[in-house]
Order: structure tokens, then sequence, then C-alpha cells
């Protein structure tokens, strides 16, 4: 599991949002940057935002960000999973 350009990126997580390319076995989470609204990033760039699984990831996840300033933030992005 991996958020594309997140401080958890999986290097088996290929493409973006609008050719996800997961490896076999793997869910990668692909953020759309241009939708992303007060969405923190690290001083390395990278997008604040951690993939959590439910359940051992058998029945989802969630995905933690952090605000870069007080009030409503956004993130939007494209899930894909290829089987093993």
């Amino acid at each position: 599991m991996g958020v594309q350009g997140g401080t958890l990126e999986n290097p088996n997580c290929l493409g973006d949002p609008e050719r996800p390319d997961p490896a076999p076995g793997y869910l990668c989470i692909y953020p759309n940057e241009p939708e992303l609204v007060n969405v923190s990033k690290t001083s390395e760039g990278l997008l604040s935002a951690e993939p959590h699984p439910l359940s051992n990831g058998r029945h989802g996840f969630k995905l933690v960000w952090s605000a870069a300033a007080p009030g409503s933030t956004q993130l939007y992005a494209v899930w894909a999973y290829r089987a093993p």
C-alpha cells in the first residue's frame, strides 16, 4: 500500500491518477494534485498523507493527511489494486 507522492510512497505504485499501474498484490493511492485543497507538504515536497489499512487491509483503508493551514482541507485521489 502506498500514496504516490506521499510520505509513504511505495516503489511498487507506478503510474499516475490518469494511468494507475500498481504492481501485482498492491493497493496504490494516486492523489490528484490539481484538486488538493490546503494539504500540507514536507520540506522534500511530499504530501503529508499516509494510508492505513482496515482489518489487515482486507476490508479497506483510510487516508490521513495534514492541513497546511487552519481551515477545511480536501484530497481527491484514485485508488487501484492489481490482484497477485
